[in-house]
């Protein structure tokens, strides 16, 4: 059964986050609607079951769970809003339970945050017949949100812990390369591309493998391919070093690939800073790519893919006959702007 769900978003990018959660739900068939998407808070009906695939997936979610409402950002609306809520719903008898509350981008000064909590937490006690408060580690906790004009309520039900994801940070590997992207923007791609467990996910300018890594470690029947040998030979050595043992490394040219049919694809290609296209022009190269991205990725298949802004990547995918998804700037130095670009292929 659906019902309104809040996830607390990282502040990475500003479109990103959301988008990493809404393709993880589309990739495990998992129905919402009425979206809301704002920077670092997404609102949307849902199962809550879905919740336990985005804890397990995401790499942009910090915490999420049951909203309870949404109101106007003053203490007067808020204490009246809550005093509203039949509390017997969310929590019983047995269990302990704590309030805290978070200003977002510095937002809602007017409000003193350490008051609101008491007084919360006050009115949520004083509903329940054997109240138990437990600051430090409570069975359940609730989570204001102010932002701008408005205050989020809800019932945490996961707490998405991105460690193991910082500690694939690229120095750490075994076998390094400038052009890597981090393990959060890895995890991304993968999702982005709505990769599954048990599904071939294909990145076929895999470099030293960091994509591949995110993708394996999510179940995913991974395959990698890249024109260089040095690169390849360094990915199994990355892929091995994190336990993803089930890979297939391929040297191969992105233009020819040797397989016929793959879920979906996830990757960074190479377009000449810090990174090498072989002599190829990178406009060239991915007209070339987008042919065999067409002949090979299954329908209803996903491609998720980074270039410079001027290499109007959309164009290009749109000539090859895939559809945009969707498409996310991202601004790496004054002079270099990339633009993450989703296509599907019906």
């Amino acid at each position: 059964m659906n019902s309104r769900l809040f996830f607390l978003l990282s502040g990475n990018h500003p479109t990103l986050p959301a988008a990493e959660v809404l393709a993880i739900l589309e990739a495990e068939k998992w129905e919402y609607d009425k979206v809301s998407a704002k920077p670092k808070i997404l609102t949307l009906n849902a199962n809550p079951k879905c919740l336990h695939l985005v804890k397990k997936r995401a790499g942009m979610c910090e915490v999420a769970g049951s909203l309870i409402f949404q109101c106007e950002n003053s203490e007067k609306k808020i204490i009246n809003k809550i005093k509203q809520v039949d509390f017997s719903e969310y929590i019983d008898s047995e269990s302990t339970f704590s309030v805290r509350v978070s200003r977002l981008f510095g937002s809602s000064e007017h409000i003193n945050k350490m008051h609101l909590e008491r007084e919360l937490g006050r009115i949520i006690e004083s509903s329940l017949p054997l109240p138990k408060v437990n600051l430090k580690h409570p069975d359940k906790q609730f989570i204001g949100i102010g932002y701008i004009d408005n205050f989020f309520f809800g019932l945490k039900k996961i707490s998405c812990k991105t460690n193991s994801l910082k500690a694939r940070t690229p120095k750490l590997r075994p076998e390094l390369h400038p052009s890597t992207i981090d393990p959060l923007l890895a995890r991304c791609f993968v999702n982005l591309s709505r990769a599954k467990a048990n599904e071939i996910l294909l990145d076929p300018f895999c470099g030293v493998g960091g994509i591949l890594i995110e993708g394996g470690l999510l179940g995913c029947q991974i395959v990698g391919s890249d024109i260089d040998h040095v690169m390849i030979n360094k990915a199994d050595t990355n892929l091995k070093h994190y336990n993803v043992n089930e890979a297939s490394l391929l040297i191969a040219d992105s233009r020819m690939c040797p397989y016929d049919y793959v879920n979906s694809i996830a990757t960074d290609p190479p377009y000449g800073h810090g990174s090498s296209t072989m002599g190829i022009r990178p406009k060239k190269l991915m007209k070339e790519f987008f042919i065999e991205v067409n002949r090979i990725l299954s329908r209803d298949g996903h491609l998720c893919i980074a270039s410079p802004t001027n290499l109007n990547i959309k164009s290009i995918g749109l000539d090859s006959g895939l559809n945009i998804i969707e498409s996310h700037v991202m601004r790496v130095h004054k002079s270099l702007v990339r633009e993450l670009v989703v296509f599907n292929k019906k």
